[in-house]
């Protein structure tokens, strides 16, 4: 469990809430081998992953986020710097899509990329293909944005996934082989 003093001091830029990096930490723990994190935006989620002192490999082309930033340059800067002032060494970052990263044999996925409905599968698909058996996706179903609607339909149509928890907009999925 994550203690407050310890989600207090993560980036304070994010969505990610406590009871969620709980249950993100959580899932994590109960798989093994390297994790794959799509979409790290400041990276709270990739700090509370790479407590695990696992290789934790984050995907981000970091485009188009939001106005302000259309290339992402701004985010990356606050991610590598994020990273470099913890001296956390178990993380890499691969800044391009998901669909252009070749993958590499996984345990555990998270997915906080596109949240359309075609890139949450994308996204899935990655994770399934690379051996991941936990998932867990942000933004589900309640998303303020409304595209949260999109990431519960991808995790309900694809086979071998299963709904197993959610805590605030964090799903948790077991993948079935």
């Amino acid at each position: 469990m994550i203690t407050q003093e310890f989600f207090d001091d993560l980036p304070k830029e994010g969505w990610l809430e406590r009871e969620e990096a709980d249950l993100l930490l959580k899932s994590a723990s109960s798989t093994i081998g390297t994790i794959l994190e799509v979409g790290c935006y400041h990276g709270k989620s990739t700090i509370v992953l790479a407590t695990l002192n696992r290789e934790v490999i984050t995907v981000d082309s970091f485009r188009d986020f939001n106005d302000l930033d259309i290339d992402g340059k701004e985010a990356k800067r606050a991610f590598i710097g994020h990273i470099l002032d913890r001296r956390i060494a178990n993380v890499s970052l691969e800044h391009k899509r998901i669909e252009n990263w070749v993958g590499v044999p996984i345990g555990f996925a998270f997915l906080d990329g596109d949240h359309t409905y075609e890139g949450t599968i994308r996204q899935i698909q990655v994770a399934l293909t690379c051996g991941a058996t936990e998932i867990c996706v942000h933004d589900y179903d309640t998303n303020p944005k409304g595209d949260g609607i999109f990431i519960k339909k991808a995790i309900e149509s694809t086979e071998n996934l299963e709904l197993i928890e959610v805590r605030h907009t964090m799903a948790r999925c077991k993948v079935e082989r």
